[in-house]
């Protein structure tokens, strides 16, 4: 689109007088290459490239890269979570990030995978990624900023990687090199405290299983009168959580068990409504 800034000759004429705004639309990344002519009494700057009296000109508009120098972004497992931190030297107009991961099947193979990590950095295709979280940018800055996110909701063990999608507050965006980390199969079974507790009417119940295994967890009152079966089915190995609604219970102190395989574990939680 072209169009006037000001014009500083009043006469009947479809030619624009004075400085020329050229203003570009829809310009994500690359070039345009534009041809314009003019009368030759008219004066053209374009950046300060040139000026003169001319009849037609060619000039090219570019896009830089978003304005976010991002210096580091690693993915480190934390007991059954991954922690990623990054950092940006400066930021111009950043909105902020999209957290975003993909999952693959682990090729882990020895025991004591829970403790391993390795962190590699990738190219970022586009398929099977989803959207964890948002994190807000610290919009414009010229000294370092510092970010984290933990994904708490892994399941399954196997290779994840993660990738950030940088915003602009013009809603241009850009993804950065995906890091992947291999998150293995727990070594024991474990059934966890649940949370919140006390609570009111939900909770979570999170437990781990070191092989693919039948699990049954079920909600037994104080008298040892099952009140619930929350799951009965098959899991993979690795980590899961599960939501339990005491709407529908009266207040008091509830028992939930664990079985899987030949491994069986009870924990106390309470509902206080």
């Amino acid at each position: 689109n072209f169009g006037c800034e000001i014009n500083i000759i009043s006469r009947s004429t479809n030619y624009c007088f004075g400085t020329q705004t050229f203003l570009v639309s829809n310009l994500i990344s690359g070039s345009k290459t534009f041809s314009y002519s003019s009368s030759d009494f008219v004066s053209i700057v374009v950046e300060n490239l040139f000026s003169g009296f001319i009849n037609t000109y060619t000039f090219t508009i570019s896009r830089s890269e978003l304005p976010v120098e991002l210096t580091t972004f690693t993915a480190s497992v934390l007991e059954h979570n991954v922690e990623l931190i990054w950092e940006t030297a400066t930021e111009v107009n950043n909105y902020g990030f999209e957290v975003e991961r993909k999952y693959q099947e682990s090729s882990i193979k020895n025991s004591d995978a829970s403790t391993s990590l390795s962190m590699t950095v990738v190219p970022s295709g586009d398929e099977g990624w989803e959207t964890l979280a948002f994190v807000e940018g610290h919009g414009n800055s010229n000294s370092p900023k510092y970010y984290s996110f933990t994904d708490k909701s892994i399941e399954a063990s196997g290779q994840y990687l993660y990738r950030l999608k940088q915003i602009d507050i013009d809603g241009t965006f850009e993804y950065s090199d995906a890091v992947e980390v291999n998150f293995g199969a727990p070594e024991d079974f474990v059934l966890n405290q649940n949370y919140p507790n006390p609570f009111n009417p939900t909770t979570s119940i999170q437990f781990t299983i070191p092989l693919d295994s039948r699990v049954r967890l079920s909600v037994f009152n104080v008298l040892g009168e099952e009140v619930a079966e929350l799951v009965n089915q098959n899991f993979a190995a690795g980590y899961h959580s599960v939501d339990f609604n005491g709407s529908k219970l009266n207040s008091g102190i509830y028992f939930y068990k664990l079985e899987a395989n030949n491994f069986m574990q009870i924990r106390k939680m309470m509902l206080v409504k």
